[in-house]
């Protein structure tokens, strides 16, 4: 639709301030923009692909899938702007030994790195993974370094969307999926030469939480399954079981996300559960200064038995944790009253 008249200023301030970041991924274009005050939308666009290349910025889309709403504008975005294998030729891994090593586009060991793993019925866990370095064949066999076991790669499939396409071979750069890896996970590295790890993908933390109840007695064990398999597929969807509150509690980055994920819960896995709001673990601390003495007789035949305990309490700093300090019995003399001093030399022992 038209932009609301109450918008343009902000528009326009908007449209200002990303023309500054592109002129800053470079300084020809640095230069153009301080000689002529600003950057043509020719200009711009040109050096859009190097801004996002030095991630001087990250681009922000509003859409909607389910109305198909600037969809199509994003995959334009994407394909245009965004980054081919040729601008990331070289990755830096480490060895087994912790050292640095350059991982490169035209290298002839294969590399690659399993970046997401979904759970499909009648087919088992479907592995997406990026090559880094050479080349993968149907068949062959790698090294999984983060679980120190070998997999064999059977079907390798290209993916657009539902479809997909069976290939014998894959390039370095290509992105593809394979089926039933016996022990290999999200974030890990398989090869086919020296031993390397690629950097794990950084995962943003969860930021919502919600504890998880089955509607039906013994559907216990089926959500433990169920929340298990759903991490597999989306790490960012964590879950635990507190034992303080008695709560299963499953956290994710947004209620949106929450939502999804537990729809695919009912779907995939049958199960009826309700969302309730996690109970809070409350805490008691010391907060003053207290003492207090216990004495112990027992003169029932024998030897007899005598003692005396003092303890003295007293809050510490937040977040020092907890300190137990033995006093030494010079030091407590030293503190003793008359009445103490007495019943000490009644016995002659303490």
């Amino acid at each position: 639709g038209e932009l609301p008249d109450n918008l343009n200023e902000k528009v326009k301030n908007l449209h200002e301030e990303l023309i500054e970041y592109v002129a800053e991924s470079d300084d020809t274009l640095l230069e153009k923009f301080f000689d002529q005050g600003g950057l043509s939308e020719e200009e711009m666009r040109d050096g859009i692909h190097q801004a996002i290349q030095d991630q001087t910025f990250v681009p922000l889309f509003c859409n909607s899938d389910t109305s198909n709403v600037g969809v199509n504008r994003v995959c334009d975005f994407i394909a245009k702007y965004g980054s081919s294998p040729d601008y990331r030729r070289i990755i830096t891994a480490q060895d087994t030994q912790g050292n640095d090593v350059e991982v490169s586009l035209d290298g002839s060991e294969t590399v690659l790195q399993i970046f997401k793993t979904m759970s499909e019925s009648h087919v088992g866990e479907l592995s997406l993974f990026r090559v880094y370095s050479g080349k993968v064949n149907t068949g062959q066999d790698c090294y999984n370094t983060n679980r120190n076991t070998n997999e064999r790669f059977g079907q390798l499939f290209i993916l657009n969307g539902k479809n997909r396409t069976q290939v014998d071979q894959l390039s370095a750069g290509d992105i593809a999926g394979v089926v039933k890896l016996k022990d290999t996970h999200t974030n890990n590295t398989l090869c086919s030469g020296k031993h390397v790890s690629l950097p794990m993908i950084e995962l943003p933390n969860p930021n919502i939480h919600a504890a998880i109840v089955p509607t039906a007695k013994g559907d216990e064990e089926k959500l433990a399954i169920g929340l298990a398999k759903l991490h597999e597929d989306d790490p960012t969807f964590v879950y635990r079981v507190d034992s303080e509150v008695k709560q299963t509690i499953i956290s994710g980055q947004g209620e949106l996300h929450l939502k999804v994920t537990t729809e695919r819960l009912k779907r995939k896995f049958g199960i009826d559960i309700l969302l309730e709001e996690p109970r809070v673990p409350y805490r008691e601390t010391i907060t003053g200064k207290g003492a207090a003495k216990y004495r112990h007789k027992k003169q029932s035949g024998g030897a007899g038995q005598f003692a005396e305990v003092w303890m003295r309490i007293e809050p510490k700093q937040r977040g020092e944790g907890v300190e137990f300090t033995p006093v030494s019995y010079t030091h407590l003399r030293a503190h003793e009253t008359r009445e103490d001093r007495g019943w000490r030399g009644v016995g002659g022992k303490k």
